[in-house]
């Protein structure tokens, strides 16, 4: 998960129609990264000061995570098995990192938020969701920002 409102349209498609509190246990990841280097040569105090700010933002997104799912959880009154998870990635490594970790823990699926960003956008910088649909062992869900579904 992110700060984009397409990863938040994503947890909660998440919570109103796949989750069963009685069967499920939900981990949300969330993915600080960060640059080791620009276009010159960084130093190790730089890149100290770019992984601090990148963990600092992560745990916005995991905050909201955890207050989205607990004010669920109250208004249902159920109980949810979850937990929130952040892991780091250097220069641009974050869907490795999420296949990966949807792999080593055996997932049942993976659910991505993606939002339109044109074909020269993924041309140019790639695309979390495209890399997950085509690397990930697991079956991948993505959720759109206004809310629309495509699996695969």
């Amino acid at each position: 998960m992110d700060d984009s409102t397409a990863s938040q349209a994503a947890l909660t498609w998440t919570l109103n129609q796949l989750v069963s509190p009685s069967r499920d246990h939900l981990i949300i990841l969330t993915v600080a990264h960060y640059k080791t280097a620009g276009l010159l040569k960084t130093n190790e105090e730089k890149t100290a000061r770019r992984e601090l700010k990148a963990e600092e933002q992560a745990q916005i997104v995991v905050n909201y995570a955890a207050a989205h799912i607990a004010q669920w959880i109250e208004s249902l009154k159920i109980s949810l098995s979850f937990e929130l998870v952040t892991l780091k990635a250097a220069d641009g490594k974050v869907q490795e990192v999420i296949t990966d970790y949807a792999r080593d823990i055996n997932s049942n699926v993976l659910i991505l938020g993606s939002h339109a960003g044109g074909a020269i956008r993924k041309t140019l910088f790639g695309s979390t969701a495209t890399y997950c649909l085509t690397h990930a062992t697991t079956p991948v869900i993505v959720v759109r920002e206004e809310g629309t579904v495509m699996a695969a």
